[in-house]
Order: structure tokens, then sequence, then C-alpha cells
């Protein structure tokens, strides 16, 4: 920063801090500009103090094109983990052809743990393949509209379904009817370690044979890794 004098700083996987923020703007920094939409790597509070304003790259929003790049990531992982690509590439290496088979994507049931944007996003992709979607959405103040629930199987939120359950109990319901579930909710209190040990017992439980698969796109501490 002392050499370049930059106006526009991009932290590219690193972490704004309050001592940062403050050499940045002595040295002229007029804005911070996160890559992508979580801010919890820069010190907002330190930047809107020195004066620095603070943007991102909203995964909502026309033209951004943050939720498709995110939903089509996550696909990307999802057949990575289904087709096995890391033992074949061990496999390939040992000149060894022919497996693992590894599985498809048709025919599973895939659970979002999240429709925002990237759930949005997610769900003509994932049905192109002939999975069937449904929906946990994280929400406690936004009960499901009839539009969005056109889109999916099956669905439910933390607000409880007229005549049925919510919160935590019915995720846990939906995990232990869906093979995959792919986490795309934006990381709040709420949803701190949401994905728990409860969760994923249910995702990897009968009568299924091999557990299930997760893809985590949201922030890390959504899942519990020690879980």
């Amino acid at each position: 920063i002392e050499r370049e004098r930059p106006d526009v700083v991009v932290p590219l996987m690193t972490r704004m801090d309050a001592s940062l923020i403050a050499h940045a703007a002595a040295h002229g920094v007029r804005l911070i500009h996160q890559f992508g939409a979580g801010l919890e790597g820069v010190d907002v509070e330190a930047a809107n103090a020195a004066g620095v304003p603070v943007a991102n790259i909203p995964a909502a929003g026309a033209g951004t094109g943050n939720a498709v790049a995110t939903a089509e990531h996550a696909v990307y992982l999802l057949l990575g983990l289904l087709r096995q690509a890391v033992a074949i590439e061990g496999k390939v290496g040992e000149r060894r052809l022919g497996g693992p088979v590894g599985n498809t994507l048709q025919g599973k049931t895939v659970l979002l743990v999240g429709f925002g944007a990237i759930g949005h996003a997610l769900t003509p992709i994932l049905r192109a393949f002939g999975a069937r979607v449904t929906a946990f959405r994280h929400a406690h103040d936004r009960a499901w509209a009839r539009q969005d629930e056109a889109l999916v199987d099956a669905h439910g939120s933390f607000h409880p379904e007229p005549g049925g359950i919510g919160g935590s109990e019915r995720l846990i319901e939906m995990a232990a009817e869906a093979e995959v579930m792919i986490v795309c909710c934006p990381l709040t209190d709420e949803t701190r370690g949401l994905v728990d040990s409860k969760v994923l017992s249910a995702l990897v439980g009968p009568p299924r044979e091999g557990g299930g698969w997760l893809v985590n796109v949201a922030r890390g501490a959504v899942v519990d890794r020690a879980a």
C-alpha cells in the first residue's frame, strides 16, 4: 500500500483488520471493495471510523453474476463428490482405468439449506440433471411465497407450516428424506452451527447405503465441523 498507493483495495483471502484499514486510509485508500458477498473479513466499523467506504458484490441483484457463479461452483463440487474425482485422479496416476464408478445426480433428492438468490439459481440446474429439489428457508420472519413453493418439491423453514413443524425439527426431517445437502444460506446467529450432528446423522442415516453428500458454499460456521 505504501509503495503503490492505490485508491481501491480488493482483499482476496486477506483479513482487513483495524490496523490495516488505518494504515490504508493514511496512504490514500478511498474504497475497500470485497470480491464477493461476505464481509466477515473486513472490519466495517473500523473502516467507517477511518472514513473509508466498504462495498461488496451481493449475491442478489441483476448483473452481479455472484449467485449464478456460486450455484455452478456448488454443482461442480457435488459432481466431484458423486463421481469421486479425487479417487479417479489417483487411479489414472496408477494407470488403472474403470473405477471408481461413482454415483449419478439423476434421481437424487437434493436439499437446499437456504433459498435466496443462490438457491433460486441452483434449482433449475439441479432439475436439468434429473434431481428432486427440496429447500429449507432459514429466516424466521419469511414465510414461503407461493411462487417459491412451486419451484421445489418440498419446503420447510424455521417458521412452522400450518398444521406442520418448523425449526430444526423440520430440517432434520427433510435431511432424512435427502441424499444430498447443499448449504447456501447466510451466516447469522440463527444459522451458526445449524447443520449439526442431528442433521448430519439424518442425512447419512438408513435406508441409504454409503451415506449422504454435503456441499457447503455458505460460510463455514453454518456447518458444525466437529459433528
